[in-house]
């Protein structure tokens, strides 16, 4: 399916920056993305309008201001609920956090996140100190001054320090994290055999198998 009647910013300031960051106007009721996942933690930001996230089968209603989490290989799609929606999403590889030496913090914070062990909530309403996070790197990306990556990286480790004191939902050890991915395994599955067959009648013993 392809979405139409949208207009969409790329800001690159690199190839390989494992920062990305997107700004998309959607100007008619309709999906604003298809159902995926991917293993990059993912931060949308809405400007404007009102917009209905599924994240793992959850409906969430966002309104401007609101911001929604996507954990690392979550599935999610959108769409919006409005004549015109304007959002961002910024996409950040977690490998950019490591540091050549193994630490303290990367051992209980940053590892624990590349694993998935550490989840965060999908929905935050009306949190001024994240979207001022976000604001801030959309403003270093646009002016792109000397040392803008480091201060980029910086608002990112914020931004993360908040999740945890204030959103933290779930920790898995070993026995959980597996059961966990087990099921999101078993989810995407279902997702690839719909999106293969799609022009197919259901077959509930195929969906099954």
């Amino acid at each position: 399916m392809t979405i139409d009647n949208r207009r969409q910013w790329d800001y690159d300031m690199y190839r390989n920056f494992p920062v990305k960051i997107t700004r998309y106007e959607h100007l008619e009721r309709g999906p604003v993305f298809e159902s995926h996942w991917h293993e990059q933690f993912q931060i949308l930001y809405f400007e404007q309008g009102e917009s209905l996230i599924h994240c793992n089968c959850h409906p969430y209603e966002v309104k401007t201001g609101d911001l929604v989490i996507i954990n690392n290989n979550e599935i999610h799609y959108g769409e919006t609920l409005c004549q015109h929606l304007i959002y961002y999403i910024v996409k950040v590889d977690l490998n950019f956090l490591l540091s050549s030496q193994v630490d303290f913090c990367q051992t209980k914070y940053i590892n624990p996140l590349l694993q998935g062990r550490i989840r965060f909530q999908n929905h935050i309403t009306q949190n001024d100190q994240l979207a001022e996070q976000i604001q801030q790197i959309v403003k270093e990306y646009n002016q792109q001054e000397i040392g803008c990556e480091l201060a980029i990286k910086e608002h990112i480790y914020h931004i993360i320090v908040l999740l945890l004191r204030q959103y933290k939902q779930e920790l898995f050890h070993n026995n959980g994290y597996d059961r966990q991915q087990k099921g999101m395994h078993q989810l995407r599955t279902v997702l690839e055999l719909s999106l293969i067959h799609i022009s197919e009648p259901t077959r509930l013993a195929l969906l099954a198998y």
